[in-house]
């Protein structure tokens, strides 16, 4: 009766053993929190070069009635695309940024024009962004955002840049009280967009007015010429968009009620947020690009539209695409020369 019992209790151990082996999972290319062997997420650091591939001849045509330019605009996939590492997330996914621009085969960027181009560039930019997503590799592609541009940025230096930069001082932006920083990186940033505004429209970060009943809100974030130089103090960061000329950031768009003096009236600037690269000086810029000036009739922050301006501005479009956990390596050691090789 003892041996069958003990035999009995060593097979119930084997079992536990086996069954214990089977339950071991691999989620999002790690096994028990560790990487898996010649896994892409055990080996990349960000800037490191990705033989990524995107289906040549693939593209989006961005219509004239969507932009609001006089153009159809057609963005193709080459097949010569250079891509690099921007991030590593937590869930073991990795984003992957264009070295370079999207391509339009008519202009080099792409243009919008007026209110046309406010209601739908959100849209039109993930839309050009979806061609370059491999689906045997990417779960998602989508055009750089201003909050890519903001995870990049050094809170600590980006405080101090403009404590210097608009202080009680300056004949632009005044300061009103000290920036809190107690909050995340969202929150100070906020705090930087709601402290600092231009003296000249009466207004600041938050406001709202009514436009023909529906509610129009000031939000116009913290200005940064010249200031991404300081800011962004990773240098494999300032790698990835070292040359990057006009690029259109994905996000709201930006809205300024102000005031002119010479036509005595008060108007909203629709603006589409951008960053820039000047390579004589060096210098990266977060800048705001005017396409749709509005001119208000009413007073005390109820109003109707009067006349309005229109203007075409040319941008250019990095995508991201947001590659899959679980990818294996074939070679490569991540530069330009020798890119990670995908299996």
């Amino acid at each position: 009766m003892k041996k069958k019992i003990l035999s009995l209790l060593l097979i119930g151990v084997l079992l536990i053993s086996l069954t214990g082996c089977g339950s071991e999972t691999v989620t999002n290319g790690t096994t028990n929190n560790k990487p898996v062997k010649n896994s892409l997420v055990s080996k990349i650091k960000v800037g490191d070069y990705v033989n990524y591939q995107a289906e040549k001849g693939k593209s989006y045509t961005a219509t004239k009635n969507k932009t609001g330019y006089d153009k159809d605009q057609t963005f193709e996939v080459t097949g010569e695309e250079k891509w690099r590492v921007m991030s590593l997330n937590n869930d073991g996914t990795i984003d992957l940024i264009l070295d370079g621009y999207a391509k339009s085969i008519i202009d080099s960027g792409l243009r919008f024009k007026g209110q046309i181009g406010v209601d739908n560039y959100k849209s039109e930019l993930n839309n050009i962004a979806q061609i370059y997503a491999n689906s045997n590799y990417a779960i998602s592609s989508r055009s750089i955002s201003k909050k890519d541009l903001e995870n990049m940025l050094d809170i600590d230096a980006t405080v101090k840049y403009f404590l210097k930069t608009y202080d009680a001082e300056s004949s632009l932006y005044t300061r009103d009280e000290n920036i809190d920083t107690s909050g995340s990186k969202k929150d100070v940033l906020n705090s930087i967009s709601k402290t600092y505004y231009s003296s000249m429209t009466g207004h600041t970060y938050g406001d709202t007015i009514k436009l023909d009943n529906q509610e129009v809100t000031f939000n116009r974030s913290y200005i940064m010429n010249n200031g991404l130089n300081d800011c962004i103090t990773d240098e494999n960061y300032k790698s990835l968009i070292n040359n990057s000329w006009a690029v259109w950031l994905y996000g709201d768009v930006e809205t300024l009620i102000a005031h002119d003096l010479n036509w005595n009236s008060d108007y909203i600037d629709y603006d589409l947020p951008r960053f820039s690269y000047d390579s004589k000086l060096n210098t990266y810029k977060y800048i705001s690009e005017n396409i749709y000036k509005l001119y208000l009739k009413g007073s005390d922050g109820a109003y109707t539209k009067g006349e309005s301006f229109e203007y075409s501005v040319d941008g250019n479009i990095k995508p991201i695409v947001t590659l899959k956990a679980n990818i294996e390596l074939s070679s490569g050691d991540g530069s330009e020369s020798s890119p990670w090789i995908l299996k």
